[in-house]
């Protein structure tokens, strides 16, 4: 069993797959008929780059299979007063073409409803009069993705956050799991110790090298010499707009690893890189 917090980070994970879907959120308290009284959840509206029709996921913040089944059952019951109730902010991951706002009825419902939970084989009924496609996903399913086993650490700049993204997201998408700092830190967690678990537990590490890494920040070359030192031979390197001048002048063997390289706003560069990372990640 998970608990919440790594539930939600699983949503993210499988989420950053579509990040170019627009999403509406807000927690919304329900209270539902069991021991446990109020529980929470979280609602989420989602829209795919390519229609304007949204699906809907929520994350249920219980470990009891009865109450949440019990919510589970309440949503499908009335998922069109909770999207009234969900009104927030509008979050859109950068460089998202839906860098607008949309009314959470201006466009048209797919049917699609996704649960997140905390435990497995939580059951539910569909009400008769509605066609809703339903998947609930536990901790079967986020084990069976690999989100448990990234198969490999990014390190970038905090300054290259865009081209990182893009990256990370092309290789989920093809569900290749990286471990990526945007996702798996938290409020309170102790940053340096999980960066340095996040290097141990992966089998290769990406490494981002631009002009902001090498010239900019301290933190990305301290994280640098860690991956170095720890595992020489599983260095991927991605030049980012890049000259092997400057490269060697950061590290004077890095020039000897074969490495991707990306000109700066190539979108043909890195859909190149993706899908090399993805090979060499998954089948070698």
């Amino acid at each position: 069993m998970f608990s919440f917090e790594e539930i939600k980070n699983f949503h993210k994970l499988d989420f950053l797959k579509g990040s170019s879907a627009l999403t509406l959120h807000s927690k919304v308290p329900i209270t539902s008929p069991s021991d446990e009284g109020e529980i929470s959840f979280i609602c989420y509206k989602h829209i795919e780059s390519n229609s304007t029709a949204y699906f809907l996921s929520f994350i249920i913040n219980s470990n009891s299979k009865s109450t949440i089944a019990s919510l589970m059952n309440h949503i499908l019951l009335n998922y069109e007063t909770i999207m009234l109730k969900a009104v927030g902010g509008i979050s859109v991951n950068p460089g998202n073409q839906y860098e607008k706002s949309l009314g959470v009825t201006q466009d048209v419902f797919s049917k699609k409803i996704y649960f997140y939970t905390m435990v497995d084989e939580c059951p539910t009924s569909i009400p008769s009069n509605q066609s809703i496609s339903v998947s609930v996903r536990g901790p079967a399913f986020f084990k069976k993705q690999g989100y448990l086993h990234p198969k490999a650490f990014i390190s970038y700049s905090s300054e290259d956050v865009v081209i990182a993204d893009k990256i990370v997201s092309g290789l989920m998408t093809l569900n290749c799991p990286i471990w990526y700092d945007q996702i798996q830190l938290k409020v309170g967690d102790n940053k340096r110790s999980k960066i340095e678990a996040g290097i141990k537990n992966a089998r290769k590490c990406i490494i981002l090298l631009s002009k902001n890494y090498i010239c900019n920040t301290r933190e990305a070359i301290k994280e640098f010499e860690g991956i170095y030192s720890a595992k020489p031979n599983d260095i991927l390197p991605i030049w980012y707009d890049l000259s092997e001048k400057e490269v060697r002048d950061f590290c004077l063997t890095l020039p000897n690893i074969i490495a991707e390289r990306i000109k700066k706003d190539n979108q043909e560069d890195i859909s190149r890189t993706i899908l090399s990372l993805y090979k060499l990640l998954m089948f070698s």
